[in-house]
């Protein structure tokens, strides 16, 4: 199922990319996590180790402040549209709801890795797993 997850947004997230690279606008795609260095070694934490839910948690918003810090704040800097593969709402969902671990919790931990970063616009798919296996084999 993660697969194919992975593979609709990415699809979805290079479409817009192109689209408004073809309007000859400064745009960015980056993703969560990871983004630069730093973060992409939090990546691997999180993908590669069995770490327990709460250092999950703590370890995306560490890779979060990092991307912030070195990719979405000097993009915002020179007036580029940032498109993010994944964000702070992700956090909510998997560790909050998923891991069980509480969405006001999960606010708190990425209060400071956040701050006011907040996306202009958020777009959640919704796609079950038939769809997205179709789409995936065209």
């Amino acid at each position: 199922k993660q697969w194919y997850q992975r593979r609709v947004r990415a699809t979805v997230v290079n479409a817009i990319y192109e689209h408004l690279t073809l309007k000859k606008l400064e745009v960015i795609k980056t993703r969560e996590p990871g983004g630069n260095n730093v973060a992409e070694k939090f990546r691997d934490i999180i993908v590669n180790h069995h770490i327990t839910p709460m250092t999950e948690a703590l370890t995306f918003a560490a890779a979060r402040l990092e991307h912030i810090e070195h990719v979405i704040k000097p993009a915002f800097e020179k007036n580029q549209i940032v498109i993010c593969d994944r964000y702070f709402d992700s956090s909510i969902v998997y560790q909050g709801y998923a891991r069980k671990l509480g969405v006001e919790e999960i606010k708190l931990i990425n209060k400071y890795a956040v701050e006011n970063f907040k996306p202009d616009l958020t777009i959640v798919l919704d796609v079950d797993i038939e769809t997205a296996q179709k789409s995936t084999l065209r």
